[in-house]
């Protein structure tokens, strides 16, 4: 019965731990820490943990990403820019539609600031996002879901043998808020 199921005591989990990322690059030392410590306490719990990594080519899943997460910013900005010239019922601010109409103004928009947010107009990782995906083929498109697809696979096999991947949910300690604002707009994707 489910009375009796919840008062069993579980059995003991099996669980991949790393304290790197998958190129196989040590986390930050604290979040190295935090990491140890968890597996420390499942260990004390009657759990077993596993130093192990998935089997897959970090680099290529990345880059492979990175051509995915443009080639979607760059389908959302020119859907914006269809809307606009279509006229369709959009909601966006007037001078984002001056913007997203002029890829010039737009690349100089990075550079100025909402004057009652003090935001920038457009995040430069957005624009660089969009510019990115302007330099892509249908064939990188193809071959980054390709990538990833293959990732995934490696990856659920990999999980077959472990009911938990205990990892760092960041390698780095969090940037502070505007950090990603001071990244250089020329600093490349890939």
């Amino acid at each position: 019965t489910y009375e009796s199921a919840i008062k069993r005591d579980p059995a003991p989990l099996r669980i991949a731990m790393i304290d790197r990322d998958f190129s196989n690059r040590p986390a930050h030392p604290e979040c190295q820490a935090a990491v140890r410590k968890a597996a420390d306490l499942a260990e004390q719990l009657g759990h077993h943990v596993e130093e192990a990594i998935p089997p897959i080519e970090a680099e290529r899943f990345n880059d492979g990403f990175a051509v995915l997460w443009s080639a979607s910013a760059g389908y959302f900005f020119r859907r914006i820019q269809m809307a606009i010239r279509d006229g369709t019922e959009i909601e966006v601010p007037w001078w984002a539609r001056r913007l997203l109409q002029n890829r010039r103004l737009l690349n100089l928009a990075v550079r100025f600031k909402d004057r009652t947010t003090g935001k920038p107009l457009v995040e430069p990782i957005t624009r660089r996002l969009a510019a990115f995906e302007s330099t892509l083929t249908p064939s990188d498109l193809w071959n980054a879901s390709a990538v990833l697809q293959s990732a995934s696979r490696k990856i659920i096999k990999f999980l077959a043998r472990f009911d938990l991947l205990l990892s760092p949910v960041l390698g780095a300690l969090t940037w502070p808020i505007g950090h990603i604002a001071k990244l250089s707009t020329g600093d490349a994707l890939r």
